[in-house]
Formats: structure tokens, sequence, C-alpha cells
């Protein structure tokens, strides 16, 4: 009786109240609710994904069939080294992001190759490992940053420095660069690294050879560089009139009959990226396939000069579970064709170039 007393009360208060007052109250009850429900859905965890993190995130923790940590075995078997430029908006823009996002814990383990002595980042943030190869001969005025000539400074550092050449694997990324290494350890573990292997997102020169886009990332064997001719990669530039160094790289491989190996969780464009050629929602149905449904693991990604993305792509991918599902076979190493004399990125046999374009996307998988 007295909650209905209490409650016949509050109509007649709202009743006797002023029209102003009434409609004012009325509009405080709709806001409220508008607010609540934007909250609640801004706090959804497919909301989350579609915003850039408003702090670092961390790395999912990597479950290898290991008893050593990440780290361990990243120092223990592979060399990282990043060519970037002191020019404005690499080095000093980049690196931080580096260092928050994918590299954190690795910072130390980084091979930094430049072109001044400049040792810190926006910030004052440290850049470990610092290599100025100006020092040592390399241009820092060409349109190229002198790129072919650091590549020079990490080879002939992993073919004959002593600490180097213990390890198995190398990989050579740029400042723009987004990688996962427990992926990237997974893959090259399951290889005999004592073979020529060379391992990128293949693209297709109108020449009639392939290169690996320098862009992700580029991995390399112990292999590799055992029986790497160091006069002969000296030579490539000139004999295909190329100062890019990935391009070289292609005609060095062309050259000494190395097979390059694709593989479609490399990638110069992120699934998401204008010009990529791929859905807006394409990355969002990758993410939301838990577990995971493809037949590859994201190894290495670039941002292609927008690094500060860095964050939400670590966020949607770098926490994930990379076990695939059943019936779902991991193959690192499809199939990809060239279409000579056009220019293109190696795509998948079932792929047309008329129904998906030269640079599309999908045509990977």
């Amino acid at each position: 009786e007295g909650t209905r007393t209490r409650s016949h009360m509050k109509k007649r208060v709202f009743a006797a109240a002023p029209l102003g007052l009434q409609r004012n109250a009325v509009l405080l009850f709709i806001l409220g609710i508008v607010l609540g429900l934007s909250i609640g859905y801004y706090l959804l965890p497919s909301n989350k994904l579609m915003n850039k993190p408003t702090s670092e995130t961390a790395t999912r923790p990597w479950k290898p069939n290991h008893s050593a940590t990440l780290r361990e075995l990243i120092e223990r078997d592979i060399g990282l080294a990043l060519l970037t430029t002191d020019k404005p908006g690499y080095q000093d823009k980049n690196i931080p992001i580096l260092y928050k996002t994918w590299l954190k814990g690795f910072e130390d383990l980084v091979d930094v190759v430049s072109d001044s002595d400049n040792k810190t980042a926006e910030g004052g943030v440290k850049i470990h490992n610092h290599m100025n190869a100006a020092r040592l001969g390399c241009s820092s005025t060409d349109k190229q940053f002198g790129l072919i000539c650091k590549n020079n400074v990490m080879f002939q550092k992993w073919m004959f420095d002593a600490p180097s050449k213990s390890k198995k694997w190398y990989f050579r990324f740029m400042d723009d660069t987004w990688a996962h290494l427990g992926n990237l350890y997974d893959l090259v573990s399951k290889l005999d690294h004592t073979k020529p292997y060379v391992i990128g997102d293949k693209w297709c020169h109108r020449d009639g050879w392939t290169y690996p886009s320098g862009g992700p990332g580029i991995i390399f064997s112990r292999g590799f560089f055992d029986v790497f001719n160091l006069t002969e990669w000296a030579a490539t530039p000139a004999k295909f009139i190329s100062t890019v160094d990935d391009v070289s790289l292609g005609g060095y491989l062309k050259n000494m009959g190395v097979v390059l190996l694709h593989h479609y969780g490399i990638s110069q464009f992120p699934p998401f990226w204008p010009g990529s050629g791929a859905p807006v929602n394409t990355l969002e149905k990758m993410v939301a396939a838990q577990p995971w449904n493809w037949p590859w693991r994201p190894i290495a990604w670039h941002m292609s000069g927008h690094s500060e993305n860095m964050y939400r792509l670590h966020d949607m991918i770098g926490h994930l579970d990379y076990e695939a599902k059943p019936g779902v076979e991991i193959e690192p190493f499809p199939p990809c064709f060239c279409y000579f004399p056009e220019y293109h990125r190696c795509i998948a046999q079932k792929s047309k170039i008329k129904d998906c374009g030269f640079w599309h996307w999908d045509c990977h998988f």
C-alpha cells in the first residue's frame, strides 16, 4: 500500500510541475538512455576493434612447444635488422611506435641501420644498437636513402660477425613494418635453416622476374648467406638497372637460381588498407574467425608510411590465438602465379586478374 501511495504522489507532483520543467525532465530521461546505450556499445569487444586504442596493448602470451620464452628463442636463432633514415618522419616518428607495439620487450635485439649519429627518437626514446651507415660509405641523399648500401652493411655483418653467424635466420624490415614474432618463429622453426631460403611477399616485375617486396620485411636463412656472392650482388643493380634494394635482390636471386618463397601472411599492404582492394571489413572478418580460419598466419605487414595505424593493427591481430581450427591446414607456401609482362603481386591460381585486379588483397588466397 505504501509503495502505491508513493508512486501516486510522484505522478501528482510531476503533473503539477510547470510545463517547462516537465519537458526538461523528459529530455534528461531520454538523454540518459542514449548515453547509457552509447557507453554500452563502446564497451562491446567488436566495437573496440574499430577504434585506435588509448593504451598500449600487450601481445597475447605465445604458446610454443618449447620450454624457452619467445625472447630467448629469437635471441638465440634470429637476427633482426631495421633499415631506416634520420630524415624527418622516419626513425624519429616510427621507432617509438615499434617499441610500444610488436617490438616491446625485444628492443635491444634489433640492429638499427640509419644514416646519422642521432640515437634518439621522438620523446627522447633511446634507439638501441644504432648504426650510422653513412660512416661506412652509404649515401643518405639518393631517393632510396641508400637502402642497397644499408642492406650491404647488414648482409656483411650477418655473414662475418661472429655472434651473427651463429643465428639460423635473419629478418630485415623497415621502420613502418608490423610483424608478429611468434608467428615468424613458428614458421622458420619448421624449416631447414641450412638451405638457401628467402621468404617474403613475392611481386612480379614486368621484365620477367620476381622479387620480395621490402616494405613488410624479408626473411633469410643461414644457408642463404653461406653461399651469398658479394661480387655478384654488387653488380646486380647495374645489370637490372635498378637502385631499389628489393628489386635488385630479385635480380640477384634470378641470376643465382635461388627460389623466392611467397608467404601469404607477409604483405606489402594490410588487408584493410586503401589501395589494397580489399573490402573495408576484411580484417574484421579475419579477426572474428576464431579459432583461426585461414591457411596461413600473419607474419609481417607493411604500414605504407602510416605507422600511427600500427596501434590498431597490433590491437586487433597481435593478441589472437593462431591455433587453426580442425580441418584447416596451415599451408605457408601455396603456389602463386605471375602474368608477365604485367607488374603485380604474385596471385593465387584460382584468382583472375580481370576479377580482382593486380593489387587486390583477396588475390592472395
